[in-house]
């Protein structure tokens, strides 16, 4: 997902939440509408209700409260104006995410190499990351990458001293749904895109759970362990000659 999506996503919550909290604002204002007239050169303000009007130029509070009725009201509708808006240009933007772009091509193009739409100079360029935590990431790999964990860290660095080129946490879109694969890494004698997911607590029920529920959208969506996608846990690489194993077979 890109910025321009979580930012329309997070307007389009923030204009949902506001009308539902006028909606219920309103009902404690009192019916009816203000209205002004001259009379003799002088401003005259009445309550209009059911057809009838009352005057109350001189009652403040009351005409504070339906100024303020007036308000929301209009705010509320132009809630609702650009709410129709963020939710048309949702359904209607199309990600130019390269994965997204190959994925929306035929057959034809789908089933080449990657090499045939990337360079290792394209992948080297920007790309989009999560900001979730940024805070955790404490640890500079040799390029100085930061990352979040001490293995996180051994495999960054072994990556690193084999001229691999990797993305770290970069987004991938799946589903409608944002995933991040620890790392992203561009396979140089065949131009494949490989993630890398390290698991790093599954003697966590709860994390055990989500990591199976990951690898179910990953192999939905064609990431398949040890195909396009190596997964890993604490008790996998236990030492660096693991790590470098994997990288030798799978990524040079």
């Amino acid at each position: 997902m890109s910025e321009i999506i979580e930012y329309i996503t997070q307007i389009d919550s923030e204009h949902t939440k506001e009308i539902e909290k006028i909606k219920k604002e309103l009902t404690q204002y009192p019916q009816g509408c203000l209205v002004k007239r001259d009379r003799h050169g002088y401003a005259c303000y009445f309550h209009v209700e059911n057809g009838r009007e009352k005057t109350i130029t001189h009652k403040e509070v009351l005409i504070r409260s339906l100024a303020k009725k007036r308000y929301l009201q209009e705010r509320y509708r132009k809630l609702a104006v650009n709410l129709k808006a963020t939710r048309r240009f949702l359904q209607t933007y199309q990600s130019l995410s390269p994965g997204d772009l190959i994925h929306s091509l035929s057959s034809t193009y789908r089933e080449l190499p990657l090499r045939c739409f990337f360079d290792e100079e394209g992948f080297n360029k920007d790309y989009e990351t999560t900001t979730y935590k940024e805070e955790e990431r404490i640890y500079a790999t040799n390029n100085g990458v930061l990352v979040r964990t001490k293995s996180e860290l051994r495999i960054a660095n072994a990556l690193e001293a084999k001229g691999v080129l990797y993305h770290y946490e970069e987004v991938v879109n799946l589903n409608g749904k944002k995933y991040i694969p620890d790392f992203t890494i561009f396979k140089k004698s065949t131009g494949e895109i490989i993630r890398w997911e390290h698991f790093g607590c599954t003697d966590d029920s709860g994390y055990l759970q989500s990591m199976n529920k990951k690898l179910a959208v990953y192999e939905a969506n064609g990431l398949i362990p040890f195909v396009n996608l190596i997964c890993t846990t604490e008790a996998t690489i236990k030492d660096s000659r693991t790590i470098n194993r994997i990288i030798d077979i799978y990524l040079l």
